[in-house]
């Protein structure tokens, strides 16, 4: 409880010097004045001109009559809101700068009231994307399938290599037999 109270008489203190520091620096001080001066130089230029003067001079008086036109307020204001209105239209501006096989670039700019309100640059990749597609062909190639006969139906299981060659084993249920097949290409290559 006593440093609660220590504390609260430390920052009435501080408090006082802080109101004390802020009146003092309210009273005007003594303002030093620094005079300086600025040194002005003349430069003058001497330019010759010839001037051709009339042998006599005659003096004449003309009287103009004061010539009263009539203004067409509809037109005037008609030129200025059509004026206004292009000044102030947004156009846009749409610019390529390159279109080829390799790419597409093109800038499209707004303007309002001579001013850039608006830009986009638009980027294409036309490079042609070559895909090497190999077909996957496997090792082997299974069939199966039957066979008939005057001897009965065989049932057979074949298999294709890579090099078109054809191996078979079939079998027959009638009379319980087993066959063994091989066929080789005649034909060139597909």
């Amino acid at each position: 409880m006593a440093i609660l109270k220590d504390l609260i008489y430390i920052i009435i203190i501080l408090v006082l010097l802080a109101s004390l520091y802020h009146w003092y620096n309210k009273e005007p001080r003594e303002v030093e004045v620094v005079k300086t001066e600025t040194i002005r130089d003349t430069v003058t230029v001497t330019v010759e001109k010839t001037v051709f003067a009339p042998s006599e001079l005659v003096l004449d008086t003309i009287y103009v009559d004061s010539i009263v036109t009539l203004i067409d307020s509809a037109s005037c204001f008609y030129e200025y809101h059509t004026l206004a209105n292009k000044h102030y239209a947004e156009r846009t501006y749409n610019d390529t700068l390159k279109n080829d096989t390799s790419a597409f670039v093109s800038l499209q700019s707004k303007v309002k009231g001579n001013k850039l309100t608006y830009q986009k640059l638009t980027y294409r990749n036309n490079t042609p994307t070559v895909i090497n597609a190999l077909r996957y062909k496997p090792r082997l190639e299974l069939y199966v399938g039957g066979e008939l006969s005057i001897d009965g139906v065989q049932v057979a299981v074949m298999a294709r290599t890579k090099r078109r060659w054809l191996f078979g084993v079939g079998y027959t249920p009638q009379s319980r037999s087993y066959s063994l097949k091989a066929y080789v290409p005649i034909t060139g290559k597909q």
